[in-house]
């Protein structure tokens, strides 16, 4: 038995409950980075969409890993602040348009991911747009 503190909020804890809340505890990243797992953007050349499964690290919330030579990244550079849309493993939790800040673009070899470049991104949270999307 062992106490909790969340906040104000104290919990008593006992064998599975604690490792439940460890768990918990352990997946709490920035606002937004959780409850998404993919994304996409309108690519400038050519007009097309592309989507991306959206991944986390202890060292970043939130990033996208694209392929060397890739077409989506003539489209994004450093700073750049794009409309994405976000989408939810749960199906049932509508899609949401938000404007996401391009942190930084880096060579995946130094991250395990060899022949891909890691993009980092940063939602900006006071903008966001519930879609209806089937």
């Amino acid at each position: 038995m062992k106490w909790k503190n969340f906040g104000e909020l104290k919990i008593i804890t006992y064998g599975r409950e604690e490792q439940m809340i460890k768990k918990m505890d352990a997946g709490k990243a920035i606002e937004g980075s959780k409850e998404y797992s993919s994304a996409e953007f309108q690519l400038t050349q050519p007009r097309i969409l592309f989507q991306f499964k959206i991944r986390k690290n202890a060292v970043e919330p939130m990033f996208a890993i694209v392929k060397e030579g890739s077409k989506s990244l003539e489209s994004l550079k450093e700073g750049e602040i794009i409309d994405m849309t976000y989408y939810s493993q749960d199906k049932s939790v509508p899609a949401e348009r938000k404007e996401t800040r391009v942190k930084y673009i880096t060579n995946g070899n130094a991250v395990g991911f060899k022949g891909h470049y890691m993009i980092a991104l940063d939602i900006d949270s006071g903008k966001k747009t519930d879609l209806n999307v089937a």
